[in-house]
């Protein structure tokens, strides 16, 4: 069974909320490390940074997968690993899995971290670029618009279709949801961590302050037999 395939049900829990996107992250990585330690196998995602394998928080596709298994995980907004970076003239980049979010200390408090835009190279695996004035931003999207948006089709990967037919599951003819937010005026370089709204909305959030609450989910660990 793949990683992708075990995002369901109950395998897949909370962690409590902390008061900054890194005190969260750094707290997913010692749970993860004390269950290794304690001999329990530790089924949530790792990445290799700078030569070491780390624990990492899930993607914003992982996150969707993980709610299609289990929507009571979208009572609170999802926070990822996933980042965005502004560019000029209204462009920016999307990374899957972000190395330079991961590098952030504990204590790190900002409202956002910097990045050289152009060090980001679009490759379309993990990480691509995006136009602003080529898409919907800042505005509630139909269950259409939702899943043919081009940075919900990136973020979202293979979760998008299902997930968007979860959101719109019961809703009547006018309802719209997963709004993409931007930062109206960001600086070149600006890079913030992607996260999923809860389930009221689902919304993409890229214009999320780093120094404000985590939120992240935790792929369960299960005792080695």
């Amino acid at each position: 069974m793949s990683f992708l395939e075990k995002l369901t049900g109950q395998t897949v829990q909370l962690m409590p909320q902390t008061k900054t996107w890194a005190q969260g992250y750094h707290a997913l990585q010692d749970v993860c490390k004390a269950d290794e330690q304690a001999g329990r196998t530790v089924q949530h995602p790792t990445h290799v940074l700078d030569g070491k394998t780390i624990y990492r928080p899930l993607t914003v596709e992982e996150n969707m997968l993980a709610r299609i298994g289990n929507w009571d995980l979208g009572q609170k907004w999802n926070d990822s690993c996933s980042a965005i970076t502004y560019g000029p003239n209204g462009l920016f980049k999307i990374s899957l899995v972000s190395d330079a979010l991961l590098r952030l200390p504990q204590e790190f408090n900002q409202t956002s971290t910097r990045m050289e835009y152009d060090s980001l190279i679009a490759d379309d695996v993990n990480v691509r670029e995006f136009n602003r004035a080529d898409g919907i931003y800042d505005t509630p999207l139909t269950k259409s618009q939702a899943k043919a948006h081009p940075v919900w089709q990136f973020a979202g990967g293979n979760a998008l279709d299902p997930y968007v037919d979860r959101q719109w599951e019961g809703q009547n003819s006018n309802y719209t949801a997963m709004n993409t937010h931007l930062v109206s005026n960001p600086q070149v370089g600006e890079m913030r961590a992607l996260f999923v709204n809860d389930q009221y909305d689902s919304s993409l959030g890229g214009n999320y302050d780093l120094y404000d609450c985590g939120s992240f989910a935790r792929v369960v660990s299960i005792r080695a037999e």
